[in-house]
């Protein structure tokens, strides 16, 4: 499982998946949306749930395109 966030909200998303793995016992991690095309994209597939933490509605289209 991914966590991604942008800017000043990544920390947000390494501490869900933190809390991810101790609730759920599965892995997760948390990236910054920026540096997934540096390799953990190749690792994402149909079946891989991630997991946007967008919380203003500007970040939208720089994130999800």
């Amino acid at each position: 499982m991914f966590f991604i966030d942008r800017r000043l909200y990544y920390p947000l998303a390494q501490k869900a998946a933190l809390k991810m793995q101790e609730v759920a016992y599965i892995h997760a991690y948390g990236f910054p949306a920026r540096e997934l095309i540096h390799g953990p994209l190749t690792l994402v597939n149909k079946d891989l749930p991630v997991i946007v933490c967008l919380p203003w509605n500007r970040l939208i289209k720089k994130t999800t395109r």
